[in-house]
């Protein structure tokens, strides 16, 4: 009788041992949080889609500018921003014919004096184009060389403005300062010498608007 009651128990004290690791190895499951998709505000002139795109980017392309930031995922400065708004309220409000200010980064040699043997860049902003050159490597480091003689003042109604005003004389500055670049997906980063914000462009698109 005393030899069934032990059998009984081991076999007992088996299953309970058995069945507690079962639970400990079976790992709970995981549930993700769900991450809330921000979506660009279509009626928004500063709202710019940040989202990595797939391709292979290139230096040597046509970029769009976005504005100012101190690290990835901060908050841009306002400046642009402003700057953009004066540009939409003065321009007359057309979502159509909104300005983008552009950089362009050529394969072909700059015809500019000071500039042979090195590919030209050309960049567009509110008010004003500078056609200049560059040099580069696969370092990261970045020279962007233009004189007074090739920045061109194309005013429009908002030339006046204050952030305008403000964002043109910050923008041709910090372009003469740039030293380094990085791509990141379809982003481009220029860093500023002296500066802790760096440019931010974005890959361009054929579309009709900077809003997306």
């Amino acid at each position: 009788m005393k030899t069934f009651l032990n059998l009984l128990l081991s076999t007992v004290l088996l299953f309970f041992v058995s069945s507690c690791s079962s639970l400990i190895d079976t790992d709970p499951e995981v549930i993700e949080p769900e991450i809330e998709k921000i979506q660009c505000n279509t009626v928004d002139v500063c709202c710019f889609d940040l989202s990595d795109q797939p391709g292979d980017y290139n230096l040597k392309s046509k970029w769009e500018f976005v504005g100012y930031q101190e690290e990835k995922g901060t908050p841009f400065d306002n400046l642009s921003c402003l700057a953009r708004i004066a540009e939409f309220a003065l321009g007359g409000e057309d979502y159509d014919k909104i300005t983008r200010v552009t950089l362009i980064l050529s394969e072909k040699t700059s015809p500019l004096i000071n500039c042979e043997n090195y590919p030209l860049f050309y960049f567009k902003s509110f008010n004003k184009e500078i056609n200049g050159c560059y040099d580069s490597n696969q370092s990261g480091e970045i020279l962007f060389n233009f004189g007074s003689e090739n920045v061109i003042l194309t005013p429009s109604n908002n030339y006046t403005t204050l952030p305008m005003v403000d964002f043109e004389q910050k923008i041709e500055n910090d372009l003469s300062n740039v030293e380094k670049y990085e791509i990141d997906h379809n982003k481009l980063y220029l860093f500023i010498k002296g500066e802790n914000k760096k440019m931010v462009f974005i890959a361009f698109m054929d579309k009709k608007t900077t809003t997306s």
